[in-house]
Parts: C-alpha cells; sequence; structure tokens
C-alpha cells in the first residue's frame, strides 16, 4: 500500500514543480518586457519621424566634398528684430507729455541693422541644471524645474505647432529671441570633408511639434533621434516628442542655451538607457577604440547642418565646467586645456582653435552623482 500511496504521489510533485518553474520564466519574461517596452515604443515613435522627414542621401564615390558656404541670411533677421526692440525699449521710456518734431520718415531700424550680425542667447538664467538618470537604473528626477523663462519669438523662426498626437498635449514652446544684437561674425570658411549623410526637413518637423530644434546622428550607432527644447530640463526627461510618456525620455537642449546653438557651449542631455538608445551608447567614448571607429557625429539644425567633431570624453559631476555656459572663448580655451589633459581618448586637437562646442550628457556610475560628456566641435558644412 505504501509503495502505491509514493505513485500517486509522485505525478502531484513533479506538475507543481513545473508549474513553479513556468510562472518563474513567465515572470522574468515579464520584467524583460517591462524593461524594453519604453524602448520599443520609442523606437516605433522616432521611426514614424524618420519616415516623415529623414532620407538618407545617396552613397557617392567622393570621400570628400567641397562646400562654399554663404553668410546665413536669418542673422540680419534676428540682428534687426534686435535693433527694433531696443528702439521700441527707448521710445517708451520718454515722457508721455513730451512733444516730438514731426520728421521724415525714413528708413526702419530694421532695415539699418548690419547684415552679418550674430544673434546671442541670454545666458543669465539659473544655473541649476537637473541631469537625466538611466532608464532602469536610477529614478528620473522629479523636482520642480529650476526656472522657466518666457520669450517673445524671433519673426519667422518658430512655426505654428499642432497638437501632439498621443500622450498628453504640451504647450509649444515659445522661441527666444536675442535680447541684443550680437558681435559680427565672419562667412565660414569653405567646408571641405565627408558628405553629409542625411536631408531633414524641418519644416515637417516643427509642423507636428515646434519643439524640435536640431537632429542628431551618429552612423552605425543607434543615436538618430530629433533633440528638443522646452523652457526647463524636467518636461523631455520622461516626455517623447509627441507628447506621450516614456520613462526613456528625449534628446533635449537645455533651457538656458539658445536652440539656435549661437552659444559658446551648447548642452544636449539624453538617458544613459541600458539598451543603448538615446545617449546609451556614449560611454563607448570611454576608450580610445570607440573613438577611433566614431570621431564625429552629424548635427542638422534649420538650414545648416553640421559635422560635430568628437574631441573630448570627460568623467566628471553635474556641476562640473563642463557645465558652464562661457562668456568668452577665451574662457572656453582655458577649460579645454585642462579638458584635453583628462580626456578618456587622444583626439590630437588643439583647444585655441576652437570657437565652439556642444557638450552631451548622460549619467554614469564611477561615484555618486557621476556624469559621462562627450563634447564636440561643430564645423558648419552648409
Amino acid at each position: 500500500m505504501e509503495n502505491k500511496n509514493k505513485k500517486k504521489r509522485f505525478p502531484i510533485a513533479g506538475l507543481l514543480i513545473v508549474l513553479v518553474c513556468l510562472g518563474g520564466f513567465g515572470f522574468a519574461a515579464s520584467k524583460v518586457l517591462d524593461f524594453y517596452k519604453p524602448d520599443i515604443e520609442s523606437q516605433s515613435e522616432v521611426q514614424e519621424l524618420i519616415d516623415i522627414a529623414v532620407t538618407t542621401v545617396p552613397p557617392t564615390d567622393e570621400e570628400t566634398v567641397h562646400y562654399t558656404i554663404a553668410p546665413d541670411p536669418t542673422q540680419a533677421d534676428a540682428n534687426a528684430y534686435a535693433t527694433d526692440a531696443a528702439a521700441t525699449d527707448a521710445a517708451s521710456q520718454q515722457p508721455a507729455d513730451t512733444a516730438q518734431p514731426d520728421k521724415t520718415p525714413g528708413p526702419s531700424a530694421s532695415e539699418a541693422a548690419p547684415a552679418t550680425a550674430q544673434p546671442t542667447s541670454n545666458d543669465t538664467a539659473a544655473p541649476g541644471t537637473p541631469e537625466p538618470d538611466p532608464t532602469g537604473s536610477e529614478p528620473a528626477h522629479t523636482d520642480e524645474p529650476v526656472s522657466t523663462h518666457e520669450a517673445t519669438p524671433a519673426p519667422g523662426t518658430t512655426p505654428a505647432s499642432t497638437p501632439a498626437p498621443t500622450g498628453t498635449p504640451r504647450p509649444a514652446t515659445q522661441t527666444p529671441a536675442p535680447t541684443q544684437p550680437g558681435s559680427p561674425t565672419p562667412t565660414p570658411p569653405p567646408y571641405s570633408g565627408p558628405p553629409s549623410p542625411l536631408n531633414v526637413d524641418f519644416n515637417a518637423l516643427q509642423s507636428i511639434n515646434s519643439d524640435i530644434c536640431a537632429w542628431l546622428y551618429s552612423k552605425d550607432t543607434p543615436i538618430n533621434y530629433p533633440v528638443m527644447y522646452s523652457s526647463d530640463n524636467i518636461y523631455y526627461l520622461d516626455h517623447l516628442y509627441n507628447g506621450s510618456h516614456n520613462s526613456g525620455g528625449s534628446l533635449f537642449v537645455d533651457y538656458r542655451c539658445s536652440r539656435y546653438f549661437t552659444d559658446v557651449n551648447t548642452l544636449i542631455f539624453g538617458h544613459n538607457n541600458k539598451s543603448g538608445s538615446m545617449f546609451g551608447t556614449l560611454k563607448g567614448y570611454k576608450s580610445q577604440s570607440y573613438y577611433n571607429q566614431h570621431p564625429y557625429m552629424w548635427l542638422y539644425t534649420p538650414g545648416h547642418a553640421y559635422r560635430l567633431d568628437i574631441i573630448v570624453g570627460l568623467i566628471t559631476t553635474s556641476n562640473s565646467d563642463p557645465y558652464t555656459l562661457f562668456n568668452s572663448t577665451d574662457e572656453l580655451h582655458d577649460f579645454l586645456r585642462t579638458a584635453k589633459a583628462n580626456s578618456t581618448f587622444d583626439s590630437g586637437f588643439y583647444p585655441d582653435t576652437i570657437d565652439k562646442i556642444v557638450t552631451l550628457s548622460t549619467c554614469s556610475y564611477e561615484y555618486t552623482n557621476a556624469r559621462f560628456v562627450v563634447i564636440g566641435h561643430p564645423v558648419q558644412c552648409y
């Protein structure tokens, strides 16, 4: 009888073991799916955007192309706007009862503005900047925005936005206009280098969301994303370009910077996602071999394409010098001399030849509050 009872119990015990194993496998599979779900959704949404507005330039046998770069016509418009604003402020300060002599109509302030002025951004905002944390590693910052700013949009620079197709609608970000005429900028030298690999239709992009201010692309990596700009450094930590909530977030420009990439240092933030999406592959620049394979990226803005020559990689903290909005190229050169000596790779650049940088920032884990920044020098192609 005892043997018969044992034979009856054995199949039940074996079935329980199988069920427990299947349950554990299912739980593990669900966790894996939850981990990759934001990336899957994000990549699907970005792919839709790529299909609409981004095309690949047909390959050419020429490894080097030559462009003659014309002066930027939008600089004259920006300077004219700033000059008109200054004239309006001066007129508004006169007493209301003061009689003004009649004047013969003459050229407006915008007509008299020099054609080569460069717009400048307002760098007096609070310096605090929350930094993205990686998906699946540390929770994203939930602090209130450090600051928000309201600015009058520059004429002809920001098209009307349409409601976000999915997710919570977000009001279109106003485009900050220059507050004072910029210093004259010489025409960039003719470009000679590798051909631009993409064509980006910013009219189509900004008709979807006017917060899209640029496009960043790195060949043979996941980096092929729109770059967003808003009035804070919070919203795009966990939102996609279309307003839908996503823990993977988006790439976005520091709100203290100009969306036109006219600052001495323009900061772009992105999550260090374990899957490699967003800025998850930047950590590759901690090795010389990765730099050798990816010595430059491509940065596209409305009307311009830049080859972003990678010059420095630094392990640092969120309140360190790479997050400074330098007031002059002299300050930039001082910083770059120190940065070059501490870089994770050797690019062989000369600090005193650099007039402007773009800093790509993400989280790192060497110590508490660690960040990894990759600094590039934008070379205008057209």
